[in-house]
C-alpha cells in the first residue's frame, strides 16, 4: 500500500481502525481526544469489537493518531495560508485593475468633453469635420475599455467574496 501522506491509512491498519482514526481526525482540534472520538463513534452507533477507551487508546498509540493528526492540521494550516496569500494577491490585482479603469475612464471623458466643446464651437475653418468621427470613436473606445476593466476588477472582488476566506473552518 502506497501511503499518500502521513494521515492516510497505514500498512497493517484495518479499515475499521482507520475509520476510527478518521472520527478522531474529524474532531475540532480543541476537543480532539480518544475519549471524544469514542463517544462520537458510539453516538453514531458505529459498532466494533472492543469499543472501549482502552482498546481505542491502544489503536491511537499503535497507529500514531496524535502525530498523524498534527501532520494533517499542519497541512490544512498551510493550505489556509496559501489561500489567504492568493486572496491577498487577487485583492492587489483587483485594486490595480480598478485604479487603471478609473484613469482610463477619466481620460476618455476628458477626450469626449474636449471633442464635444469643439463640436459646439465648430468653426469649419479650424476643424475638418471628417476628423470628428475618429475623435469620437477613439473616446468611445477608451470609455469602453475603462468600463470593461472596471467590470473585470469587480469580478475579481466577487471571486474573493465567494471564497469567503474570512470564514475558514477550524477543522477538516
Amino acid at each position: 500500500m502506497v501511503q499518500a501522506n502521513k494521515w492516510s491509512q497505514l500498512p497493517g491498519e484495518s479499515k475499521q481502525a482507520y475509520q476510527k482514526f478518521l472520527v478522531y481526525l474529524d474532531l475540532d482540534i480543541e476537543e480532539r481526544s480518544v475519549a471524544k472520538a469514542l463517544e462520537v463513534w458510539q453516538t453514531n452507533k458505529l459498532e466494533g469489537k472492543d469499543d472501549n477507551i482502552v482498546s481505542w487508546s491502544r489503536l491511537a498509540g499503535r497507529f500514531q493518531w496524535q502525530d498523524r493528526s498534527q501532520a494533517y492540521d499542519q497541512s490544512e494550516e498551510k493550505k489556509v495560508k496559501e489561500k489567504l496569500e492568493y486572496a491577498k494577491d487577487l485583492r492587489k490585482l483587483a485594486n490595480q485593475e480598478n485604479d487603471l479603469s478609473q484613469k482610463v475612464i477619466a481620460t476618455a471623458y476628458k477626450i469626449l468633453e474636449k471633442t464635444l466643446i469643439k463640436v459646439e464651437d465648430l468653426d469649419p475653418k479650424e476643424i475638418k469635420i471628417e476628423h470628428l468621427p475618429s475623435l469620437l470613436k477613439t473616446a468611445a473606445t477608451l470609455a469602453h475599455i475603462g468600463v470593461n476593466t472596471k467590470a473585470d476588477s469587480l469580478c475579481v472582488f466577487d471571486v474573493i467574496q465567494a471564497m469567503r476566506l474570512d470564514k475558514l473552518p477550524s477543522k477538516r
